[in-house]
């Protein structure tokens, strides 16, 4: 029998039920290098790696990437599910976060599949394989719903019907905390985004790193 059938199979009995889920990290290291998988990084993730690194804000350059892009040559959908707003910056409209090297890998990724800024890891790292969506109740109030992220039923093997159950109260808490970071960041990043408009600062990626630094102290 086709053992990717049978996992196919078992993911998608756990998918059906969203009272359950289940997941334990077989530390694979799949998450960390994949190709299309990108971790999108908040300002207060970039102040917790520096914090941890203890690193200057040029320094962060080597680990924190700004991905450009033209924002009418990107679909709706895909702005939506980044969630954070972009920097503009000299090279126009980009998203932040964590560089890889040559192979897909990130950089904090060690020869072990062991992430080193393991206690810093940015919020979307702690929450995968979940993420959520925010459904409107019939008062008007919005529901927030904890789900499997998409990418991580491509190739997370820890999704499985053996793993254990997942304390879904705990998950909520956690994705609670992120949402009101996203907000933040938003507040930020319209500040920055204002300021370059306005021609108050210069739009540079090392402009930004300071502008966060700052905020550090």
């Amino acid at each position: 029998m086709d053992n990717n059938k049978i996992t196919s199979n078992n993911t998608r009995n756990l998918i059906n039920n969203p009272k359950i889920f289940r997941f334990k990290c077989t530390m694979c290291g799949k998450c960390c290098s994949d190709s299309s998988t990108f971790v999108n990084l908040t300002f207060l993730d970039i102040i917790r790696i520096k914090k941890f690194l203890n690193l200057t804000p040029q320094e962060l350059l080597n680990y924190v990437g700004f991905y450009t892009f033209k924002e009418d040559e990107v679909p709706p959908k895909f702005m939506e599910r980044m969630m954070l707003n972009p920097v503009l910056t000299e090279r126009g409209s980009a998203f932040l976060g964590l560089l890889k090297d040559d192979h897909s890998r990130c950089l904090f990724l060690g020869r072990d599949n062991k992430c080193t800024i393991y206690n810093s890891r940015p919020q979307i790292c702690r929450a995968f394989p979940f993420t959520y969506t925010l459904n409107e109740t019939e008062n008007q109030k919005q529901k927030l719903n904890l789900i499997y992220a998409s990418k991580a039923l491509e190739y997370c093997p820890g999704i499985s019907k053996h793993a254990p159950i997942v304390k879904k109260r705990k998950k909520l808490k956690l994705i609670r905390k992120i949402i009101l970071e996203i907000e933040k960041d938003k507040q930020i990043v319209t500040k920055w985004n204002k300021k370059i408009k306005n021609n108050e600062i210069e739009p540079k990626a090392t402009s930004y790193i300071l502008f966060l630094a700052k905020l550090d102290n």
